[in-house]
C-alpha cells in the first residue's frame, strides 16, 4: 500500500496562511495521495483559535491538537508523536503553516530514492521572490563564520549594527540571492520551515531533541540525526513556496533576537 504523508504544521493566530496550506493540501489529496493534515495549534486568542477549527469542516484530512500552552515550534511536534494521529509507518513532514506545497510534492517524494543513510530529506524551499533556502548550511560552519555569529549573538544592539553593515554591503554587491536551486545532495543544516522525516528516522527516534521555546531547532535535528549515525539530504524537485515567518513576524525584533541568542549560545557547537 502507498505509504501515508501526515503533514504536521504548526499554527499560532493565523488563519490565511493556514488555509493556504491546507488548499495546497487539498490539491495533492485530488491528485490521489494519502495525507493526513495535523495542525498544532498555539493560538491564544478565542477567535483565531474558532477559524482553525473550522478547516476541520473545510477540509476532511485535517485534525486538530490544541496544547494547554504554547509549546514553540519542535515541542508542538512532539505533541504530534504523543498524539493518537501518529502512525510509525508515516512519511511526516513537519513544517510551518505559512508553506504552500507543489500539488505532484507527495508524488515526486515517492519516486524518489535517497541513500540509505538519509534520515531526513530537505525541500527546495523558496520564498516569494524566488530565494531558495536550502541547502540552508552545507558543511559545518568554518572559524570566520562562527566568529560572526558570535559577534552577532553577543548583543542586541551590536547585532543591531551588524545587520545594517550587512544591508549596506549586500546593497554594494548588487543584492545577489539564490534564485536556482542547486544540486540534490548532502547537506548540514536545512532550514527549519519543512523537513520531512523518514523510516530511519522514525525507528530510532520518538520525539525531537530540543532545548528552548524557539530557535536553534535546525541545529539540534542535525546532532540528533548524527548521533544515530544518519545524514540529512536536500531534494530540489521536492518544491515549497514559503511566505516566511507568519509566526515570528507577531514577535517584536528584540523578543525574537533574544530566543534566537538563547538558543545559539546552548547550540554553538553544532553548526
Amino acid at each position: 500500500m502507498t505509504p501515508r504523508f501526515a503533514f504536521v504544521g504548526v499554527v499560532y493566530n493565523n488563519y490565511q496562511d493556514t488555509f493556504d496550506f491546507c488548499q495546497s493540501l487539498a490539491e495533492i489529496v485530488s491528485g490521489g495521495s494519502r495525507l493526513v493534515c495535523v495542525l498544532v495549534d498555539n493560538s491564544d486568542r478565542l477567535e483565531a483559535q474558532e477559524r482553525i477549527d473550522s478547516l476541520v469542516v473545510e477540509f476532511p484530512f485535517v485534525k486538530i491538537l490544541r496544547p494547554e500552552r504554547n509549546l514553540g515550534y519542535f515541542g508542538a511536534f512532539n505533541c504530534f508523536f504523543e498524539s493518537e494521529f501518529f502512525e510509525r509507518e508515516d512519511i511526516v513532514v513537519l513544517c510551518n503553516n505559512d508553506l504552500v506545497f507543489a500539488r505532484e510534492f507527495c508524488e515526486k517524494f515517492l519516486c524518489a530514492r535517497y541513500p540509505d543513510d538519509v534520515f531526513v530529506v530537505c525541500p527546495d524551499v523558496i520564498t516569494v521572490d524566488g530565494v531558495h533556502q536550502n541547502p540552508h548550511v552545507l558543511t559545518p560552519l568554518g572559524r570566520i563564520a562562527r566568529l560572526r555569529l558570535d559577534l552577532y549573538f553577543a548583543h542586541y544592539y551590536l547585532a543591531c549594527v551588524l545587520k545594517w553593515v550587512q544591508r549596506g554591503l549586500h546593497r554594494l554587491g548588487g543584492g545577489k540571492k539564490r534564485v536556482e536551486s542547486s544540486p540534490p545532495g548532502y547537506l548540514h543544516l536545512g532550514i527549519g520551515a519543512c523537513y520531512i522525516l523518514l523510516p530511519a528516522f522514525l525507528r530510532r527516534f520518538s520525539r525531537l531533541d530540543f532545548p528552548h521555546f524557539l530557535y536553534g531547532e535546525e541545529a539540534y535535528l542535525t546532532r540528533q540525526v548524527h548521533s544515530a549515525d544518519g545524514k540529512l539530504y536536500y531534494d530540489p524537485s521536492l518544491k515549497v513556496l514559503h511566505k516566511e515567518s507568519a509566526t515570528l513576524s507577531k514577535l517584536p525584533s528584540r523578543v525574537t533576537y533574544e530566543f534566537g541568542r538563547e538558543g545559539y549560545w546552548h547550540c554553538r557547537g553544532f553548526y
